[in-house]
């Protein structure tokens, strides 16, 4: 476990990939915090955060700090072919 003076704690979940965060809420980090989380992104591949109680806009501002977003268009189970995209057809 890596405990950081702010109270974060990073704790690998195995020796090949993912660790868990605690001791904070991410809605209220600084500049500091999120370059911690970043680096042992970097580091880990997978963050999982626990106990979290976000608003969609509060997850997205969370979310930003790693980096721009993208956008996949979804359609829901079961549209068609032709909804997916130009060129397609059910047949």
């Amino acid at each position: 476990m890596i405990c950081y003076d702010f109270g974060m704690d990073i704790t690998p979940v195995s020796n090949a990939l993912g660790a868990n965060v605690s001791g904070i809420d991410v809605r209220d980090l600084n500049d500091t915090d999120s370059a911690t989380l970043v680096a042992a992104w970097a580091q880990h591949g997978v963050l999982f955060f626990r106990d979290q109680d976000l608003t969609p806009d509060e997850h997205l501002a969370f979310a930003r700090r790693f980096g721009v977003g993208v956008h996949y268009h979804c359609l829901p189970i079961g549209a068609s072919l032709s909804q997916r995209g130009a060129g397609l057809s059910n047949a």
